[in-house]
């Protein structure tokens, strides 16, 4: 055992020693999420196996399964796992986001065709998001800004967009209105996301690639808002992560297939949001389950 006691040796001289904590089991419960559109509606057994299934596939990408997802009643999912504290906010982390992307143009005055869903917008009532005409049809909505995103969309190209803020809670949250529209390139046709670097400032980004039927739909967004040379105007693409508005690059030319999504990520955020996008989004949204103080006797 020589060689055992030279190693530990090494080990003390080295400096401070990394000691692993034991892993312990753990128990999230995560709830159906009420919103806008759902309200409290009850969630079907065809949603609740859909919810499973797409939560055990994205905390178990691998053949490895390590966390066990099981239905506890009928809003509520369990998550079991035997984890030390990094993994669980690991699991937290990924659970937060919905693996939503979506790609809409931004509402703007200096815009043909923009003038209606900014007059019912401006309208409406903070605590409602979505923009619908007489006939109910949803011409647009109000999307949240990134936290630290906002900077993003200042400057002279941006001027004539639609913004607003509304208190939530102690919070205030800014929100930028975007345009409904028929071609829908959501997440639903991305193939594939993989990080890389943005090459203008070397930051961390996603790339990303689109099926064959979400390239036509691309490319017929971008292809009907390209730039007006008569009025110097150009449309801004906004690029919709998890719900929250990102980025909105003006749209040069038509794009179809890729495309990369810049921000100021880490390479831990890039990481994770690569994980997530590539596994799907959730069918329904979910948040922390957080019991209430016991009542007193």
């Amino acid at each position: 055992m020589k060689w055992l006691t030279i190693l530990l040796a090494g080990i003390l001289l080295s400096g401070s020693v990394a000691v692993a904590t034991e892993p312990t089991k753990t128990r999230l419960i995560y709830e159906v999420a009420a919103d806008e559109a759902r309200g409290d509606k009850p969630i079907t057994e065809s949603e609740m196996e859909s919810l499973i299934a797409a939560v055990d596939h994205r905390l178990n990408p691998g053949w490895f399964r390590h966390v066990q997802v099981g239905q506890l009643d009928a809003r509520r999912i369990a998550i079991t796992f035997s984890a030390d504290r990094i993994e669980v906010e690991w699991v937290e982390r990924l659970l937060r986001m919905s693996g939503t992307l979506e790609f809409r143009i931004l509402a703007d005055e200096n815009a043909s065709g923009h003038k209606k869903l900014i007059e019912l917008a401006s309208a409406l009532d903070e605590d409602k998001s979505r923009v619908v005409d007489e006939n109910g049809n949803v011409l647009g909505w109000w999307v949240p800004v990134q936290d630290g995103r906002e900077k993003t969309f200042e400057g002279a190209g941006y001027t004539g967009i639609r913004r607003r803020s509304r208190k939530s809670g102690d919070s205030v949250v800014r929100e930028i209105l975007v345009c409904n529209d028929a071609f829908n390139v959501t997440g639903a046709y991305l193939e594939n996301a993989m990080p890389s670097h943005d090459v203008r400032t070397g930051n961390p980004s996603v790339d990303f690639r689109l099926s064959e039927p979400g390239a036509k739909r691309f490319g017929a967004l971008t292809g009907g808002h390209l730039p007006d040379k008569t009025r110097d105007f150009t449309y801004k693409l906004g690029i919709i992560l998890n719900g929250k508005l990102y980025s909105a690059p003006a749209i040069q030319s038509t794009i179809h297939d890729r495309g990369e999504i810049t921000g100021s990520f880490t390479k831990q955020e890039v990481q994770n949001l690569v994980e997530v996008l590539n596994s799907g989004a959730l069918p329904v949204a979910i948040r922390k389950f957080e019991p209430g103080p016991a009542p007193k006797r």
